[in-house]
This record gives C-alpha cells, sequence and structure tokens, in this order.
C-alpha cells in the first residue's frame, strides 16, 4: 500500500488543509475496510 505513506506526507506537510487530509483519511478508511471484511468473509 503506497497509500498510507502517501497519507502520512500530506499530513506533515499540509497541516494547512486539515480538513482535506481528514476527508481523504476517511476515504481511504472507507474503501480499504469494505476490503479488509471482504477478504476475511
Amino acid at each position: 500500500m503506497l497509500v498510507v505513506p502517501v497519507l502520512f506526507a500530506l499530513l506533515a506537510h499540509n497541516r494547512r488543509t486539515k480538513s482535506l487530509t481528514h476527508m481523504v483519511i476517511r476515504l481511504v478508511l472507507l474503501f480499504s475496510v469494505p476490503q479488509k471484511l471482504f477478504r476475511a468473509v
């Protein structure tokens, strides 16, 4: 997963756009959690 390091880089670099990074993290969680659930099943 190359997305996680990118998210951490965004958080570290852009502290102004906390809301944007928050939205991105939520989207990633929304997409990653169902995938993990489907894989578990």
